[in-house]
C-alpha cells in the first residue's frame, strides 16, 4: 500500500493515533515501535511469502511516515528514528539541531551517491556535448559540496 493509499484509507486512524500519542508521550519520551504497531493494529507476520512480509512493511512504513508528519504538524514534537528501538520525540531545545543533523546527513549522502554516479559514467558512449553536461555538473557538485563542508556541516 503505498503512502498516498494510506493517507486516503487510513486519515481518521492516522488522526486519532496522533492524538493518542501526543497525550500519552512526552519531550524526550521514546515511543516504541510495538506501540506504534499496537495502535495502528498491525502485526509483523511471523510466516507466510515475501511478498506478504513486504505488503504489511510498506503498509507499516505508510502510517509511521504519517503519524510522524501529522505529530509534527499538529502537536509540534518532532521525531528522531532510533534503530531498534522506535521514535524518540526530541526536545523543542534540541529539535534545531537535531532537524540539522538530518539535514547534513541527507546532503552529504546525496552528494556522495551524485558524484559516484557521475564519475563512473560510459565515456566511450557519450556525444562531446554529454560530456561537458557531466563534467559541468560534476564541478556543480564539486562546488555544493564545498560550500557545504564550510558552512553547513560546521
Amino acid at each position: 500500500m503505498s503512502a498516498q493509499q494510506v493517507s486516503k484509507i487510513g486519515a481518521g486512524l492516522v488522526e486519532e493515533v496522533v492524538d493518542q500519542a501526543a497525550k500519552v508521550f512526552s519531550y524526550g519520551d521514546m515511543i516504541p515501535h510495538s506501540w506504534i504497531l499496537n495502535a495502528f493494529k498491525l502485526e509483523m507476520p511471523t510466516e507466510g511469502t515475501l511478498d506478504a512480509f513486504r505488503k504489511i512493511q510498506f503498509e507499516i512504513l505508510g502510517y509511521t511516515e504519517r503519524f510522524k508528519d501529522d505529530l509534527l504538524a499538529r502537536h509540534k514534537m518532532y521525531l528522531k528514528n532510533v534503530r531498534g528501538e522506535g521514535y524518540l520525540v526530541i526536545k523543542p531545545a534540541d529539535q534545531t539541531d537535531t532537524a540539522m543533523d538530518a539535514l547534513r546527513v541527507g546532503v552529504r549522502t546525496n552528494i556522495q551517491k551524485a558524484m559516484t554516479a557521475l564519475t563512473n559514467v560510459n565515456e566511450a558512449l557519450l556525444s562531446m556535448e554529454e560530456m561537458r553536461y557531466r563534467d559541468e555538473s560534476t564541478g556543480k557538485i564539486a562546488a555544493l559540496s564545498v560550500f557545504s563542508k564550510n558552512r553547513l556541516l560546521k
